[in-house]
């Protein structure tokens, strides 16, 4: 009853304050003091999880875009324009800005990596529940998902510069900049899943 009344007070303490993304969390503690309440700590035990999941749901972009973009975009500009100078493409690296000789790219919010990292570490949360490991294994390859969404991101940067080295702006910023989060999300899976086989966690669970 106690862990029902913590998250009804966080509500209420949330909605005083006008801060939005508090409520999700106080309605995820909520509903684990009511599993608690109702089925008792065995089921509560195995419900851990897939409540915990949820909270991946809850709305934070605004309140993690203001805290952390800026930072991001400096650091995916520095990696990306790094990648493609380490395989001949002639850049000059100036804050978010990449100069190339034949244009101008800009890491803004939208590629700075900030929403691959929150799917990718998603996705790594679930790989690291579904897969037979030990714990520790398991926890190394839900902090690899950051790394890996980071990298994916800087990947998808230096394409982008290559393609407008190459073929131009036109062919950089065209079709390819418009596929490239789908490109991006490709790029983690592989490096998620690479990871997953050093690890050696490449059997699924059976007890869920």
């Amino acid at each position: 009853l106690w862990v029902m009344v913590l998250g009804l007070v966080l509500h209420l303490l949330a909605t005083w304050k006008d801060v939005n993304f508090a409520s999700g969390f106080a309605f995820l503690i909520t509903l684990y003091g009511a599993v608690i309440w109702l089925w008792g700590w065995p089921v509560a035990r195995a419900a851990a999880f897939p409540v915990a999941f949820m909270a991946f749901g809850v709305p934070m972009g605004r309140v993690l875009v203001d805290m952390f973009a800026q930072p991001m975009q400096l650091f995916s500009a520095q990696l990306g324009g790094g990648f493609s100078q380490a395989i001949g493409v002639s850049t000059k690296i100036e804050g978010t800005k990449i100069r190339l000789p034949e244009y101008t790219f800009e890491v803004a919010v939208a590629c700075s990596g900030l929403k691959t990292i929150i799917s990718m570490s998603a996705l790594g949360a679930l790989y690291a529940w579904l897969v037979e490991a030990a714990l520790y294994k398991r926890v190394v390859l839900f902090l690899a998902s950051f790394p890996v969404a980071v990298l994916a991101n800087a990947a998808r940067i230096a394409t982008t510069l290559v393609l407008g080295h190459i073929f131009g702006q036109k062919a950089a910023e065209g079709f390819f900049h418009t596929a490239s989060g789908v490109i991006v999300f490709m790029y983690a899976l592989i490096g998620l899943f690479a990871v997953g086989g050093l690890l050696r966690c490449t059997r699924m669970r059976d007890d869920i």
